[in-house]
């Protein structure tokens, strides 16, 4: 007999994907009857610590949560570091198949996206139809976009070398991680707590050359036309706003923005809370088909912008 876990509840869930266990918490909305469905995508060496209260706050605006930790990454199982569009896909694929089962209707589903997971997002929306809307915070648009020219040339060299190293059945080569917490927060307290309680992976694998030397994420935004939120600050100093904004510029569908006033894990910063809300409103609204909590209520960043922008809808 399926076990009945209580509404409003957080559960851990293993799920298995391609033969490997992959690590999951589903944050059940406190209303048995779900507006829809969100599925999280963390960036590259983080896992689903950096969202910090998001999915509570999905869950309370009456949606099914759930946030995983892709293979490699966090407590899921799998080659440490590895990613790319066609290992997203198989666990999207495992993810929105789990939460559809947990209810006995058809249920709209949505994506949210940080910075590679932004990408990533990007490249399942342009591969499968069965999610209706989706939030981007910060996506990369290259990988090699964020780093200079001396860097650029020694990924280029240790990629090819590990190309193949690999290929000789030997395990992938890794080089230390460029991000540091302090790159991260503008919060100093909210550093600190990252800090203390790590979620970043501090090697990166090579594994991932192929990919990022051919990844186009705005390529892959000019093939989605579902209505996606766009979340951008000016104080990211891991991705650089504008290769932000060159993924939003590209998007094919409904554009709404929100703009705040933290550093790039933007979840975890000083703001986190109004940006979770502002996430929280977009998918009531856009899976739901209404506002949640106060009538005629939209969304607002630290900067007072009103979160569905002028670019919404018929603008585009």
């Amino acid at each position: 007999m399926k076990r009945r876990v209580p509404a409003g509840a957080v559960e851990p869930v293993d799920l298995t994907v391609e033969g490997t266990r992959v690590y999951a918490e589903h944050h059940r909305p406190a209303k048995r009857r779900a507006r829809g469905g969100v599925l999280l995508l963390h960036g590259l060496n983080s896992d689903l610590r950096e969202f910090g209260g998001l999915p509570a706050t999905l869950a309370a605006a009456g949606l099914h949560a759930l946030a995983f930790d892709q293979r490699g990454f966090g407590a899921s199982a799998g080659e440490r570091g590895r990613t790319g569009l066609d290992r997203v896909l198989a666990e999207t694929d495992v993810a929105s198949a789990y939460l559809q089962a947990q209810v006995r209707r058809a249920m709209p589903l949505g994506l949210v996206g940080h910075s590679l997971g932004g990408a990533l997002v990007l490249g399942v929306l342009a591969r499968r139809r069965r999610y209706a809307a989706a939030a981007l915070a910060h996506p990369v648009r290259c990988l090699f976009d964020e780093l200079n020219p001396v860097e650029r040339a020694a990924y280029h060299v240790l990629g090819t070398l590990n190309r193949k190293h690999v290929a000789k059945g030997r395990p992938a080569r890794t080089v230390p991680y460029k991000i540091r917490y302090r790159d991260m927060f503008v919060d100093p307290a909210a550093r600190d707590e990252a800090r203390r309680e790590p979620f970043l992976q501090e090697r990166a694998s090579l594994s991932n050359y192929d990919f990022a030397a051919t990844m186009e994420a705005d390529r892959w935004a000019a093939q989605v036309h579902v209505p996606v939120l766009c979340i951008q600050s000016p104080f990211d100093r891991v991705v650089e706003p504008e290769h932000s904004e060159a993924v939003y510029d590209a998007l094919a569908g409904p554009v709404e923005r929100f703009s705040h006033l933290g550093g790039h894990s933007l979840f975890r910063d000083r703001d986190g809370a109004a940006v979770a809300e502002a996430c929280a409103e977009f998918f009531a609204r856009r899976l739901g088909g209404a506002r949640y909590g106060k009538a005629g209520r939209t969304g607002r960043g630290a900067d007072g912008h009103d979160a569905r922008g002028a670019r919404d809808g018929a603008a585009r």
